[in-house]
């Protein structure tokens, strides 16, 4: 019987992923099972260190960007009393609740231990006997599957991890779906099932086999298809597989290691006397509660140092914001300027047409003035009132007016 291929999907929300930025980063939580020689060789295919923090970052602005949408399309539309509301509400999750899978997928794809062994080294164990260009074609598989399924642009995280006893993959992805409403206006939302990888886990566990069949890997035991076969047939379906997550069987397997040591402990008590065995037992005691405290103590700093960058971020937002603000205001003002000059431009531009008007219509006035002065003084010389002061007067205007020039800027052809 050959190898399989380990395919689990699982849904988180947002402030989860900060234990897992912890864990790749391994800068926390739990670490005993990691070779801290080896960290280094751990390859991150797509996002940085911080990679939780910023989408925990961009999904609290989301939220705060859709109420306020929300609000102000409740104003709009006449509804103040439902605008009051929408802001007294706050934000709100910009995810529909499904189940209890959060709007984050995750994904991690590995195989069995032995499958990744040098031929010949199967039987050994302690040792790394792992064969490099098995590895490495699993790896360009695993990426390759993953971006052939789910497309790059939804991806938050992805890692390919050698420092643990098997080499796997982790994927970590979120899909954003914009629409506008007149009741909220523009929303910005979580949306999972636009990711259709992701919507029947049966259907990726056979296509992921089908890709990973050239290795030899095959495809994991299909319950799902059993029980419906089960059920069919009227007969028991077999029990559904739960997946133990890896941090949660290395707890088990304390457990039992603690529980084993306890009882061989007993056994030496009888022998040695009760006495010396509560000294050791409390001394135990002792010894984890205090490595539980400084773990815990760890944790929390970790959650505080993450606390004040967001808060240095959501800072730097605001800042952001307040300058983009200014930028609008300068803008409008520059416009309001704008639009001012061009009022005057045209008022003076009107100005103009009626003062050549004007000057067309004296030079009119003043060419008929010129002929009337010559019929004037041919008169007058006639009846004899060529001296008269009056006649004598009105020739001299008249003269004036001749002598007057056309203003400059005004030659206007007719």
């Amino acid at each position: 019987m050959g190898f399989k291929v380990a395919y689990h999907m699982e849904g988180w929300e947002p402030e989860q992923l900060l234990a897992f930025q912890i864990h790749h980063n391994r800068s926390g939580g739990d670490l005993e099972h990691c070779d801290a020689e080896k960290k280094f060789e751990n390859e991150v295919i797509h996002g940085s260190d911080t990679w939780a923090e910023e989408f925990i970052t961009e999904v609290e602005f989301a939220s705060q960007m859709n109420m306020r949408h929300a609000a102000v399309s409740q104003a709009k539309a006449g509804r103040p009393g439902e605008a009051k509301k929408v802001r007294a509400a706050g934000p709100q999750k910009p995810w529909k609740k499904s189940g209890t899978l959060g709007p984050v997928r995750s994904v991690v794809l590995t195989a069995d231990y032995e499958f990744f062994k040098q031929q010949g080294w199967e039987d050994f164990e302690g040792a790394d006997f792992r064969d490099p260009a098995v590895v490495e074609e699993f790896k360009q598989r695993a990426i390759s599957y993953m971006d052939s399924e789910v497309p790059r642009e939804h991806c938050l995280y992805m890692v390919f991890e050698t420092d643990e006893k098997t080499p796997h993959l982790h994927a970590y992805y979120a899909a954003w779906n914009v629409k506008e409403t007149k009741g909220k206006g523009l929303q910005r939302m979580l949306q999972p099932t636009d990711m259709i990888h992701f919507r029947n886990a049966e259907k990726a566990q056979t296509s992921v086999a089908e890709w990973f069949a050239p290795m030899g890997l095959e495809r994991g035991d299909e319950i799902a298809k059993k029980r419906r076969e089960a059920k069919a047939a009227g007969e028991v379906p077999p029990a559904k597989k739960r997946h133990t997550p890896p941090w949660l069987y290395r707890r088990q397997q304390r457990a039992e290691f603690l529980s084993a040591s306890e009882k061989a402990r007993a056994d030496i008590a009888r022998s040695k006397g009760r006495e010396r065995a509560a000294r050791d037992a409390e001394a135990d005691a002792k010894k984890a509660a205090e490595a539980e405290t400084a773990e815990k103590k760890k944790s929390d700093e970790a959650r505080q140092k993450l606390e004040a960058e967001r808060i240095e971020n959501e800072r730097v937002l605001s800042e952001i914001r307040a300058e983009e603000q200014i930028r609008e205001a300068d803008r409008k003002k520059l416009e309001a300027r704008s639009a001012e000059l061009d009022d005057r431009a045209s008022e003076l531009n009107e100005k103009e047409t009626a003062l050549k008007k004007l000057a067309r219509e004296i030079g009119v006035f003043r060419d008929k003035l010129m002929g009337y002065a010559a019929g004037i003084t041919k008169a007058a010389r006639r009846v004899g009132l060529l001296r008269d002061p009056v006649v004598e007067a009105g020739l001299k205007d008249i003269a004036e007016v001749e002598r007057m020039q056309k203003p400059r800027g005004f030659e206007i052809d007719d």
